[in-house]
């Protein structure tokens, strides 16, 4: 009884939304869907495009609720820090260098077609394919918003509504 409790108490994410203290879209965005991202009734993918501290542009596919599980999220809501791509999120792209990185998570499998140059990422939970061309016909399993007024050089949310809650 008393792991359980300990792990009960580990394994609770506080919500750092709440916390919401910057102007920038992305951020806003992000913080109502935080709470339905950690219960795992969505998934989100975020995409930036952004110039790195060294200069360099950078782009990354980010699994939403694997960073959000990861970091505390209260820097960036409170606007003291910028989200940073990574080669260990979900896709990765070095404008500068050339260099990619797929990687999947615990709720996406990256799928790269480099013969049709396509780019998928399929939902664990359900098997919904989320397509992000940006000429892909939108669904009613996944919506796209593309962000104006960010930090960013560019923001996109993909947003999947999860049909069996994602563990």
């Amino acid at each position: 009884m008393r792991s359980e409790r300990k792990r009960f108490h580990s394994d609770r994410k506080r919500i750092c939304g709440s916390e919401l203290q910057t102007t920038c879209n992305l951020m806003q965005a992000l913080a109502k869907r935080e709470e339905d991202n950690l219960t795992g009734c969505l998934a989100t993918i975020i995409f930036i495009r952004d110039v790195n501290e060294k200069g360099e542009e950078v782009s990354a596919y980010i699994d939403y609720r694997h960073r959000l599980k990861k970091e505390n999220w209260g820097p960036y809501f409170r606007g003291e820090k910028k989200i940073a791509p990574s080669e260990n999120d979900l896709s990765f792209y070095n404008w500068i260098k050339g260099t990619s990185y797929h990687t999947s998570s615990a709720n996406f499998d990256v799928v790269a077609d480099t013969d049709t140059l396509k780019l998928l990422f399929v939902c664990k939970s359900d098997g919904c394919a989320i397509d992000v061309n940006p000429k892909a016909q939108i669904t009613e399993k996944v919506s796209r918003l593309d962000l104006t007024e960010t930090s960013y050089e560019q923001a996109v949310i993909f947003d999947h509504l999860v049909l069996r809650a994602i563990p």
